[in-house]
C-alpha cells in the first residue's frame, strides 16, 4: 500500500510544473494604494470646555494613493449639542456637514482644515468625523478619523461671576 501511494506522488511521477513569473507577482494589500487613498488626523484645541465656548478642530488630510483625490465633505462633526460654525471662505457648512468644495489632493499632498464648533450645552461628545472623497474615476471613498471625546461643563452662576478658574 505505501508503495502505491509513493508511485502517485508528484515528486516521483513525471509532472511538469511551470515556474512562476516574478513580473506578475504583487504584494497583497497594495492594490488600495493604486487609486486615491485618503487618511488623516484630528486635533481639537481642547477636550474640556465650558458650555458656550468654541473648540477649534484641526484636521490634517493626506492622500497616500497614487491617483488624485477630490475632497467632498466632512460629516459627523455636528453631533447634538455641538454647533458647526461657518468657515472663512475655505469651506462652507451645509446640512450639518462641511463642504470641502471639491478640493483636489495630489499624491502625497496634504490639506489642513480648521473647523470651529461650539458646545451649546453641557455633555460628553464623541467626535468621529468621516471624510468623503472621489478618485479621478468617480469612485467614492471615505475615511473615518480616530474618535476624540470632548467634555463640556456648565460653570453655573457663581462661575460666571468669578470667571473661569
Amino acid at each position: 500500500m505505501p508503495v502505491e501511494v509513493l508511485a502517485e506522488s508528484p515528486t516521483v511521477a513525471d509532472v511538469t510544473i511551470s515556474p512562476m513569473s516574478l513580473a506578475e507577482d504583487r504584494a497583497t494589500g497594495l492594490e488600495k494604494f493604486e487609486n486615491a487613498h485618503v487618511v488623516g488626523s484630528m486635533r481639537p484645541s481642547g477636550t474640556n470646555v465650558n458650555a458656550g465656548e468654541q473648540i477649534t478642530i484641526d484636521l490634517q488630510i493626506v492622500n497616500i494613493g497614487k491617483r488624485p483625490a477630490i475632497l467632498e465633505s466632512v460629516e459627523n462633526l455636528a453631533v447634538k449639542g455641538l454647533e458647526l460654525l461657518p468657515g472663512k471662505g475655505e469651506y462652507s457648512v451645509e446640512n450639518h456637514r462641511i463642504n470641502l468644495r471639491g478640493r483636489r489632493l495630489e499624491y502625497l499632498k496634504n490639506h489642513d482644515a480648521r473647523i470651529i464648533v461650539r458646545a451649546r450645552r453641557k455633555g460628553v461628545y464623541e467626535l468621529t468625523p468621516r471624510l468623503t472623497f472621489l478618485d479621478e474615476n468617480g469612485t467614492h471613498g471615505s475615511y473615518t478619523f480616530d474618535p476624540v471625546t470632548v467634555h463640556a461643563k456648565e460653570i453655573g452662576l457663581m462661575g460666571w461671576i468669578r470667571g473661569p478658574s
